[in-house]
């Protein structure tokens, strides 16, 4: 399970979602099935996520790490994790549904902005299609 911030300065995030494509192209030249890939290699984008505490809501290493060993001990890869921002006094002030790439959290037009259950989590845009195209054409070469 790989988990990259969209504002880490330190690793720009397109060199991590980079890797996630190359990986699975090797994998795939390897012999190993898209979907045997994709059901043991997730990677999940974390928006406002710096190298280290975010000002968004983020999952803190806890729940990142629960998610995993939940993944290893079930063998049920997680459809998404729910990050949360909390309040000065410790109360959950938003959520928001990280999903696996290629998928993207998007809302689905009623419900709380602030609640992860009004988000479902959907094909990205053309931006991470763009992304997968480009780092699969410089694997060819």
């Amino acid at each position: 399970m790989l988990w990259q911030g969209w504002a880490d300065a330190a690793v720009p995030a397109r060199y991590t979602i980079d890797y996630f494509w190359r990986a699975r192209a090797v994998a795939q030249q390897r012999g190993l099935s898209a979907q045997a890939y994709d059901r043991s290699v997730r990677l999940f984008m974390v928006p406002a996520m710096g190298h280290g505490p975010g000002i968004g809501p983020w999952p803190t290493q806890d729940e990142l790490l629960g998610t995993m060993e939940k993944w290893s001990e079930s063998g049920i890869a997680p459809a998404a994790i729910v990050a949360q921002q909390r309040d000065a006094n410790g109360d959950v002030a938003r959520s928001r549904p990280l999903c696996p790439l290629p998928l993207v959290a998007r809302y689905m037009g009623s419900g709380s902005v602030n609640d992860a259950s009004s988000f479902h989590c959907v094909d990205s845009d053309a931006t991470t299609r763009l992304s997968r195209r480009a780092s699969l054409h410089r694997l060819k070469r």
